[in-house]
């Protein structure tokens, strides 16, 4: 499992990826696991459904590593496949203007998906956090 937390700037996120989460991986050569478990804090919004409110421009120098790094390594945002027309938000700002997205994600290998039962998002005003909590809840595997 690797966590993170991207840098906020679109062509300094692209950079984190590739230099830091595609290196380590990368790093890891053969001893690269079966299975890949990797989440944080993107600070990207992948797709319009994961927004309501703001500035609705995405980043798309990161959107476009963090889908390099899903192909390069075989993984899946699995919340998105479990829920693919649902609307729920980790990150929230309320004042002035309601901003709500979806930043903090977890990527897991595609060959671990069929053993994902549940994909969801504690949202943040159930944490002490302006942002929720993504989870996966893996059963039938070991």
């Amino acid at each position: 499992m690797l966590s993170f937390y991207s840098p906020y700037i679109d062509k300094e996120i692209r950079d984190f990826v590739v230099g830091k989460i595609y290196a380590e991986l990368e790093n890891l050569g053969t001893e690269l696991p079966q299975f890949l478990i990797i989440g944080g804090d993107t600070n990207t919004v992948q797709s319009r459904i994961d927004k309501k409110g703001g500035n609705l421009v995405l980043k798309q120098h990161a959107i476009q590593a963090y889908d390099t790094l899903k192909t390069r390594f075989d993984l899946v945002d699995s919340y998105r496949i479990k829920n693919p027309y649902k609307s729920e938000y980790t990150w929230e700002k309320l004042n002035p203007e309601i901003i709500q997205e979806r930043i903090d994600i977890i990527y897991v290998s595609n060959s671990l998906q069929s053993f994902i039962h549940n994909s969801g998002i504690i949202p943040p005003s159930k944490t002490c956090s302006d942002h929720g909590i993504p989870f996966v809840h893996i059963k039938g595997f070991g």
